[in-house]
């Protein structure tokens, strides 16, 4: 009779042992994935960045094509990252190329684009911006019975003398990725692809 008040104290040790491994191996696990993750996504999950996405935006556009014969900016409607299999896109080429770059950045703009969304024509620009769908872009593409992947639209397939045609006093095609930000909003990370055949 006196081993039962035994056997039942050892399974309340036991137990106890079992919660707190339990209890620590949550918190290693909790740690590991917030070393992993970026502060958006973690510290500010519901903070709206779009003024600034729009501000960057606005800001590179005007700067990279300020020629005066420019009367319009023709903008791809969703977004479009750095592709990882160009040589100067890889995680190594972009850190080494932007020395100030913040790690928090960089991991922000990473998880920021892991999928395509909409832009919409928020942008305060010199120039009126136009946005261009993948529903236009068939109408644009040069004849072939090869299935095209229209993420990322694939530059040399488009027929730029059409183009050019319906939009002369333009740069060409604008494509931007999303924008990362560090936690503080005070660094931005933002590719933009400009497509404009020959002349690009």
């Amino acid at each position: 009779m006196k081993k039962f008040p035994l056997i039942k104290a050892l399974s309340l040790v036991l137990v106890g042992v079992l919660l707190a491994g339990g209890a620590l191996a949550i918190r290693h696990v909790r740690g590991r994935l917030q070393a992993s993750s970026t502060w958006r996504s973690l510290e500010h999950p519901f903070r709206d960045t779009s003024a600034e996405e729009s501000a960057v935006y606005s800001t590179i556009i005007d700067k990279l094509h300020h020629e005066d014969r420019l009367r319009v900016f023709v903008v791809r409607d969703h977004t479009a990252p750095c592709k990882q299999a160009d040589n100067w896109c890889g995680d190594k080429e972009i850190q080494s190329r932007l020395i100030n770059l913040k790690p928090e950045t960089f991991s922000d703009y990473a998880t920021q684009n892991a999928e395509s969304i909409a832009l919409s024509d928020t942008f305060s620009l010199q120039r009126p911006a136009i946005m261009f769908s993948n529903q236009q872009l068939p109408e644009f593409l040069v004849r072939t019975n090869l299935h095209v992947n229209l993420t990322p639209i694939p530059s040399r397939k488009i027929y730029w003398g059409k183009f050019y045609d319906r939009y002369p006093l333009s740069p060409g095609l604008i494509s931007l990725s999303r924008v990362g930000f560090d936690s503080q909003i005070d660094q931005a990370l933002v590719y933009e692809e400009m497509g404009a055949g020959i002349s690009c």
